[in-house]
């Protein structure tokens, strides 16, 4: 995924990264490692190590010996191209996008109930025990108004009706006995 991203601009690979980022990211006790063998000041900030490390001219050559620059990768803390965009925004159409793949989702794992429940059904349907359908809307009050509508009808025993009746819908199909009527 990281090649991706410094293939597109927005990361930066191995020896393209800056040696101050890359010290940067050492702990004290790792930039001390890089200059054992020298004379050197105890480094008593990460900042003062740095300082130092960046002036050894075999500095490049040291740090490869402890990191591998091929598996580095940098993401930049801004890119002046893209200052200007909204994060809010973007985070929002993320959360939009998240709410219709779970209502597409859902419908679909509503429509694999329905065809179990009319398999299920179809088997009891020359029983004489059940007589018609009906579509029972899910929370009555807060159905849409094509689910009351349909909800208010019922159907024939032949006419098993098709739910769900809409993306989002939780409508079930439910059947009118011999007891109902």
């Amino acid at each position: 995924m990281f090649e991706k991203l410094v293939n597109v601009g927005l990361a930066i690979r191995g020896e393209d990264i800056s040696l101050e980022d890359i010290l940067s990211s050492l702990k004290l006790k790792e930039l001390s490692a890089l200059v054992q063998d020298l004379d050197h000041p105890k480094f008593s900030t990460k900042a003062k190590a740095i300082e130092f490390l960046l002036n050894i001219p075999d500095i490049k050559e040291r740090l490869s010996q402890m990191i591998s620059f091929r598996s580095l990768f940098y993401l930049p803390p801004s890119i002046d191209e893209f200052k200007d965009i909204d994060l809010e925004k973007v985070s929002l159409s993320w959360q939009y996008a998240e709410e219709v793949s779970f209502l597409i989702t859902h419908t679909y794992i509503m429509a694999a109930y329905a065809t179990r429940n009319y398999y299920e059904f179809k088997e009891y349907r020359n029983s004489g025990y059940i007589k018609r359908w009906k579509i029972l809307p899910a929370h009555d009050e807060n159905a849409c108004p094509y689910c009351k509508e349909v909800a208010s009808k019922s159907f024939l025993i032949d006419q098993y009706p098709r739910v769900p009746l809409h993306i989002g819908c939780r409508c079930c199909v439910s059947s009118i006995t011999g007891d109902e009527e």
